[in-house]
């Protein structure tokens, strides 16, 4: 009964995706990533263990050196369970070539948090999470991690998307930059192509010669891409619950 509410509830707000603006998704403008470069590094290919059927893959990033942000609808629940584990591969190219690998097991409260009620489309600015890492064992060898700050009104030339989408091999990282997006007060939507496993997408701009993140990609509606904006109170949020871990982001 869950699962056909929860498909009846994305098939009706995806209707509600209206507003006025119009993006052409191109697939041929990704490219795929096969060195180990910035951001890249900062950036993992996630596959997330609900009870015992197949994972869930997605996309995640560093925001700190233990913390990672992802979609909330990554770690939630779902309709067919929680995430009990998640597998991270950092700066990941192939199968076998990646910069880190961390493995954890995952509970509420304590090294997994968000919000519910994401799959509501008015509620977009709910579907965040973050995983706060054991140790910053993954940090040093990466050497980094994304700028988060809270943002009001974006201004910047072009956005970037870097994550691990559906339609290509697994742990293949590809990445794609657009000047078309545009602002609706908590989310974005732009022009960027993106498919399931691109859900904790970090969405990102570079600024003296640092990467700094603006978005955490959501979703698809009709033709165009949307994430949630860190506007000041998710940013608030996410300290909150890094506070409550234990960490001062």
């Amino acid at each position: 009964m869950k699962s056909i509410i929860f498909a009846f509830l994305l098939f009706f707000t995806s209707l509600s995706f209206s507003q006025s603006y119009s993006c052409d998704r191109d697939s041929l403008k990704r490219v795929r990533i096969t060195s180990n470069t910035l951001p890249n590094a900062y950036t993992c290919y996630m596959e997330l263990q609900r009870g015992n059927g197949m994972p869930r893959l997605a996309t995640g990033f560093l925001i700190h050196p233990r913390v990672v942000l992802t979609a909330g609808h990554n770690v939630a629940w779902y309709p067919n369970g929680s995430v009990k584990k998640v597998d991270m591969y950092f700066g990941s190219l192939d199968s076998v070539t990646y910069l880190a690998k961390e493995t954890i097991k995952l509970k509420k409260n304590k090294n997994k948090f968000y919000k519910g009620n994401y799959y509501i489309f008015d509620n977009i600015k709910r579907d965040y999470a973050i995983v706060i890492l054991p140790d910053s064992a993954v940090y040093k060898k990466v050497k980094g991690h994304y700028k988060i700050k809270p943002i009001r009104q974006v201004k910047v030339d072009s956005l970037t998307i870097t994550g691990a989408p559906k339609d290509k091999p697994k742990f293949e990282m590809w990445t794609e930059t657009t000047t078309n997006y545009q602002q609706f007060n908590s989310f974005l939507k732009y022009d960027l192509y993106t498919l399931p496993r691109n859900s904790g997408s970090p969405i990102w701009y570079k600024e003296d010669n640092e990467y700094h993140i603006i978005g955490v990609h959501s979703r698809k509606y009709g033709s165009c891409g949307a994430s949630v904006l860190i506007t000041p109170k998710i940013y608030k949020q996410i300290k909150k619950w890094c506070k409550k871990a234990g960490i001062d982001l």
